[in-house]
């Protein structure tokens, strides 16, 4: 889908830009009226949980590379990237 610029700076304009207007109807329905904090860097969040579940997985007994791969595929990433998002202590 081709996204079209972006002329105004009204949240609601860039979200119908973004995702389209009946996308945005379905959220504003969804969530019309609340206060909604997006954080700008989604990719924390993420990082968090591929943590979380890889120490799970180790917890049930799955060794560090199987761990690795399994993230890797079931997040769209290279198991070096889950493991360099594991080891890194933040």
């Amino acid at each position: 889908m081709d996204r079209l610029p972006i002329v105004e700076s009204s949240t609601t304009s860039i979200l119908v830009q973004i995702v389209g207007i009946e996308k945005a109807e379905a959220i504003s329905s969804a969530l019309g009226g609340e206060v909604i904090y997006i954080p700008k860097k989604i990719r924390e969040g993420r990082n968090k949980i591929i943590k979380y579940e890889f120490h799970n997985l180790l917890s049930a007994g799955a060794t560090c590379m199987s761990s690795y791969n399994q993230l890797a595929k079931k997040h769209g990433l290279s198991p070096r990237r889950v493991m360099e998002i594991v080891n890194h202590a933040a």
